[in-house]
């Protein structure tokens, strides 16, 4: 199977998951914003986005994007916490008639506890993610993009199944739109490179077997079209 087959195979299966979960899900997911693995612990986790975003330039095009994600995280210490993700992802801007298939997403981030307060903690996180998106109605078309985040956030304590959040964040996503034969490229960025968000960490089972088994729900607003991320996450 070609490569473009296999990303096609992948991006529908993903997708599929979350759509018999009946989520509603958004972009960039932050999640908790303090480590909270132990030493040497391991998370896996699935999540989808789908969000709207304004760029700047051509009069603040709105560009939507959705993506399927599983990422794998590691914990060197009690503090600090690394991880990388891979999955797919498209992009599409009615504004230039950019409507982009599923090409393969990576990237990865760290998350670090600046302290902990009886209640919860405070912690600061950065992630990247890039991915290329060919264009299902010009095949001399394609698109890059390029996302950061840097936030800031607080974290409580588990109350019962509950685990809250919430903090700012600084994004920056970079849409590369490059046309061949003859050669053109547009530039575009965020046009409100900031995000606030708020999220749940939710424990439904006490004795899940080997870990810990965790359904996270988040919501960001500015910048972005407010929706709700939902993610699976198994911590062992």
């Amino acid at each position: 199977m070609h490569v473009k087959g296999q990303l096609r195979v992948w991006s529908v299966m993903i997708l599929w998951v979350f759509h018999l979960l009946g989520s509603t899900v958004s972009a960039g997911m932050l999640g908790y914003p303090v480590p909270r693995l132990r030493q040497w612990h391991a998370r896996l986790e699935l999540a989808g986005d789908s969000f709207q975003e304004t760029l700047d330039r051509l009069d603040k095009a709105n560009a939507t994007t959705a993506r399927g994600l599983l990422t794998a995280a590691f914990a060197p210490t009690d503090w600090s916490e690394i991880y990388g993700r891979f999955g797919v992802a498209d992009i599409n801007v009615s504004r230039v008639g950019l409507n982009g298939d599923f090409g393969l997403a990576y990237g990865g981030g760290a998350r670090l506890r600046l302290f902990r307060l009886s209640w919860g903690s405070a912690g600061l996180m950065g992630q990247y993610l890039r991915f290329q998106s060919d264009d299902n109605h010009n095949p001399r078309r394609d698109a890059t993009v390029d996302e950061v985040d840097v936030a800031l956030g607080l974290g409580s304590r588990r109350f019962g199944a509950f685990q809250f959040y919430g903090g700012g964040a600084y994004h920056k996503a970079t849409l590369n739109i490059r046309e061949r034969n003859p050669t053109t490229k547009v530039r575009l960025e965020s046009d409100i490179p900031a995000r606030l968000f708020v999220g749940v960490n939710i424990y439904p089972l006490s004795d899940f077997p080997g870990g810990e088994f965790v359904v996270n729900v988040e919501a960001r607003f500015l910048g972005e079209t407010p929706q709700v991320t939902m993610g699976l996450q198994w911590s062992f």
